[in-house]
């Protein structure tokens, strides 16, 4: 795969990744909001939060877009553990709905 595909496909994937995170954020934002008005019938699928996990690809493509500049060095640095602690907080959160 030439680099330019790599980074066409890494650009779908990250954009992707927007639209599914609004989505959980919302379902349980409409979750709150049926529980704060006593629905009767609360509709809700928990392994929506999973969608969270997508946004993994934001600090990803933060890196990846600014390339080498002097300016980010600093967050290509720490990139790693932001990652494994963006991941863990991800998948706690959609654990924490089933």
């Amino acid at each position: 795969m030439s680099p330019k595909t790599a980074k066409i496909g890494f650009t779908f994937i990250t954009l992707i990744s927007i639209p599914l995170s609004i989505y959980a954020v919302v379902s349980t934002a409409n979750l709150i909001h049926s529980i704060a008005i006593h629905a009767a019938p609360i509709l809700f699928d928990s392994s929506n939060l999973y969608f969270i996990l997508a946004s993994v690809f934001w600090p990803m493509a933060l890196a990846e877009y600014t390339g080498t500049k002097e300016k980010m060095r600093w967050f290509r640095d720490i990139l790693p553990t932001v990652l494994i602690v963006w991941f863990i907080s991800c998948t706690a959160i959609g654990a924490l709905g089933n």
